[in-house]
């Protein structure tokens, strides 16, 4: 329910006029208008406001009434541009191009330009329709004239080196597999592994293979250390 003194904006068809015409004139709309204006009523919330310009909301309080006239009067007019869908396209294309995003552009203009990332997601989302002039040269400047910084090649990964099958290696195989009487087939069998393990470690009993990489040799080790003795399954 409405507050006794809150204002219907059904019978203020003039307020909303008044937005949208601010709104050009200065180019700060719903949600910059809550970042740069200063005493934000609490009960103006990013999508209440927005709520208000697009006239989803009938009834607003007078404080919020009185944020909105008094913020725009505090805001400069500014010589601005259209923003046409053909210049913003052009934007987000260099930006692609150029693998640059919105915090990198607000960061390369002067400070004193008062540009900023809040203002540019307006431009992205397609929220306003025109620009400060200052604003679009600016980041149009950056864009065409930025070159991004190569990219280091990344390093090949280096394959892992073989190492030899020695005699030692084999005998603690042996031992394993005599100790646990399993098999190698059986054993990947048993513990979940592929069947091209097993073929690998008989290859390499049988002598076929004379190398293998040392971090397989040392995991079929560890395989067989989890089998208990005969006597203990």
């Amino acid at each position: 329910m409405p507050g006794p003194h809150d204002i219907d904006l059904k019978e203020r068809p003039d307020f909303i006029v008044f937005l949208e015409e601010e709104k050009e004139r200065t180019g700060i709309g719903s949600n910059l208008i809550r970042k740069l204006v200063p005493n934000l009523p609490d009960s103006l919330t990013r999508i209440r406001c927005h709520n208000i310009y697009t006239r989803r909301i009938r009834f607003i309080t007078p404080e919020e009434y009185n944020f909105l006239v008094s913020g725009y009067a505090q805001l400069p007019t500014v010589e601005r541009v259209d923003l046409t869908e053909e210049v913003l396209v052009k934007i987000e294309a260099l930006m692609e191009e150029k693998r640059v995003g919105p915090s990198q552009i607000s960061k390369a203009l002067p400070r004193s330009l008062g540009f900023n990332v809040n203002i540019f997601r307006t431009w992205i989302v397609r929220e306003i329709r025109t620009a400060d002039k200052r604003h679009l040269k600016g980041v149009m400047d950056f864009l065409e004239t930025y070159s991004p910084k190569p990219q280091a090649p990344k390093p090949k990964p280096t394959p892992p080196k073989l190492t030899p099958i020695t005699q030692e290696y084999l005998t603690k195989l042996e031992a394993e597999i005599e100790r646990t009487n399993v098999t190698p087939s059986k054993m990947v069998k048993i513990l979940g592994e592929s069947k091209s393990l097993a073929s690998r470690i008989t290859s390499w009993r049988k002598g076929e293979n004379k190398e293998a990489h040392p971090h397989v040799m040392e995991y079929v080790l560890e395989l067989y250390s989890k089998l208990p003795d005969p006597r203990q399954w």
